[in-house]
């Protein structure tokens, strides 16, 4: 077995510190490489973080800058906004106000009720107005008054109490039977139509359509006993024209009942002669109604 000599054992030690002082550095190397990589991935989630707080810092501005203009707009409209919607609140309440007064004018038993009703009607027909606006005004008019649905369908008679008619709808006035009667005694048998038969709870509301779709006359016709007739329909309108129609005119004078109209109409409710090609009717109402005015015809 070879023995190693001193010289051979100094060059091994010095190989191996050699050795050591290699790997020692290496793993420096190493430390240094992993040091690095923290110090990057720190760097990175700084940068990162710095990112998203301007982000944050931006929209934020954004937000602050939106809302500061958005009050200087408001701020600055303000004093305009407030009178115009404040206008347009008062136009709108006087538009209200000026329905509703006319629709009770409409409505009401007055000399002014029937002034504005016989405007309306007659403005309407001479092209003044585009309608008849106490016509059109009637569903407000039914509101005015009160009555319920309730009324309407469950207690007639205080629906009747109310607007002072007859509990049943299909009454016509005593009076009003005599004249028809002789009538029909001096020109024969007729198809006579007196209260509304289409709509027969108006003959209680005296024409205003809150219990009914619509009427089939004006408010407060003599077919509901005008405007304070209590006793039933007042008037009444026979089916014959020509000298059919002059007949009924000149019985309804010999009958020496009290009338406050009496003629041939149109379908408007227009007097015209009986021999017109328009003429559709007799209409005759009883002198007791206060709403109809003349003629009193015999042809």
């Amino acid at each position: 077995m070879a023995i190693d000599t001193r010289d051979e054992l100094e060059e091994r030690a010095a190989e191996e510190r050699l050795q050591q002082e290699e790997l020692e550095k290496q793993k420096q190397q190493e430390r240094q490489r992993r040091r690095q990589q923290v110090a990057q991935i720190a760097r990175q989630q700084v940068k990162q973080a710095g990112k998203q707080a301007a982000k944050k810092a931006a929209q934020k501005a954004v937000v602050q800058g939106v809302r500061s203009a958005a009050t200087a707009v408001i701020a600055a409209i303000a004093p305009y906004v407030v009178p115009v919607l404040l206008a347009i609140l008062g136009v709108a309440l006087v538009i209200f106000v000026i329905i509703v007064v006319l629709a009770y004018l409409c409505t009401s038993d007055t000399w002014t009720g029937t002034a504005a009703r016989s405007a309306s009607k007659v403005g309407a027909f001479l092209g003044i107005l585009d309608t008849d606006y106490c016509k059109y005004l009637e569903p407000v008019s039914g509101a005015l008054t009160g009555a319920t649905t309730q009324l309407c369908e469950q207690n007639p008679t205080e629906l009747a109490r109310q607007y002072n008619t007859p509990v049943n709808p299909r009454t016509e006035d005593p009076q009003l039977q005599d004249l028809i009667r002789f009538i029909e005694g001096e020109v024969g048998p007729m198809v006579t139509h007196t209260y509304d038969e289409t709509y027969p709870l108006c003959n209680t509301t005296r024409g205003i359509p809150i219990c009914e779709p619509a009427c089939s006359h004006a408010t407060s016709s003599c077919h509901y006993g005008g405007s304070t007739g209590s006793t039933g329909a007042l008037a009444v309108d026979f089916v014959g024209v020509g000298s059919q129609g002059a007949a009924v005119l000149q019985a309804a004078r010999d009958s020496g009942i009290a009338l406050k109209r009496a003629t041939c109409e149109n379908s408007s409710g227009t007097a015209v002669p009986c021999t017109e090609v328009g003429a559709t009717h007799v209409h005759i109402s009883l002198g007791s109604c206060d709403r109809d005015s003349g003629p009193i015809n015999t042809q």
